[in-house]
């Protein structure tokens, strides 16, 4: 997936707008997501429902399945957070940015642990 530069934008009090974002990703769902909204765009006639929205959601999801797109992510994706490089694990197709508990509409990627238990702490994740 290669973005496209952002279009020029004016605003009115010359103030620039920002824009809050609860999670971004990159890999299989960012491209299931991107083939969604790039179709949508280009065949407005095949989205009349959301039950169809949702049946073309899991054909370009499926897509991804058969014909990975973002196969071998961590050796062509460098993250670098708080000052160091992270090593992505190998086999991995997609990495979610969050800043609150759920994803994806609704999914929680975290256990919530209970009070005085810190070092029990464990991610869940599911492929």
């Amino acid at each position: 997936i290669k973005p496209k530069a952002p279009p020029k934008m004016t605003f009115p009090n010359k103030e620039p707008k920002l824009t809050f974002n609860n999670y971004f990703s990159i890999g299989v769902d960012a491209s299931a997501a991107s083939r969604f909204h790039n179709l949508r765009n280009r065949r407005p006639d095949l989205f009349v429902s959301r039950f169809l929205n949702k049946v073309w959601y899991a054909v370009l999801g499926a897509n991804e399945i058969m014909k990975p797109s973002c196969k071998d992510l961590e050796e062509r994706v460098t993250i670098f957070a708080d000052g160091e490089i992270l090593t992505l694990p190998e086999g991995t197709e997609g990495v979610i940015f969050l800043n609150i508990k759920s994803y994806s509409g609704g999914v929680e990627l975290w256990q919530d642990v209970p009070d005085g238990d810190e070092e029990e702490e464990t991610n869940a994740y599911s492929d």
